[in-house]
């Protein structure tokens, strides 16, 4: 199925929410699944290989998701490889939060706790897109 051609890194300190958000993308149908524990480690994924969707945690030790993702763009723009779908996973979910993501070039916020649906919507819309995934798409989230 298509599922399995989209490739997905989950940053995530956490374990608990690690395995939340794994299960249900294995739920969901996709099993291209990679998971690193904090931003830095996001960076080195990133360069040794293609990601479709990047999970953001935004708290996370060593270099944060905004710090990270920040890294990742650089990258991807000095290497003009193409960008993957942002998401921010936070609890703290605020306007001010939203706006620092959108500036940056995440292109969703996905509230802790796990809303299920609100993930296979995201991950829909991904699907969809997988072929025009640009710094300036964006879907609002709600």
């Amino acid at each position: 199925s298509t599922n399995n051609k989209i490739h997905i890194l989950i940053a995530e300190d956490e374990i608990a929410n690690q395995k939340v958000i794994y299960k249900a993308l294995i739920k969901l149908g996709y099993n291209n699944i990679d998971i690193v524990e904090n931003g830095s480690l996001m960076v080195k994924a990133v360069i040794k290989k293609t990601y479709d969707v990047i999970f953001i945690d935004i708290r996370m030790p060593i270099m944060d998701g905004y710090q990270a993702t920040t890294k990742v763009i650089e990258y991807l723009d000095i290497n003009k490889k193409q960008y993957p779908f942002f998401i921010a996973v936070t609890a703290l979910e605020d306007l001010q939060m939203k706006e620092k993501c959108s500036k940056i070039g995440i292109h969703y916020v996905l509230k802790k706790p796990f809303n299920f649906m609100a993930l296979r919507k995201i991950m829909d819309i991904v699907k969809n897109k997988k072929m025009n995934v640009n710094k300036n798409f964006n879907i609002s989230s709600n």
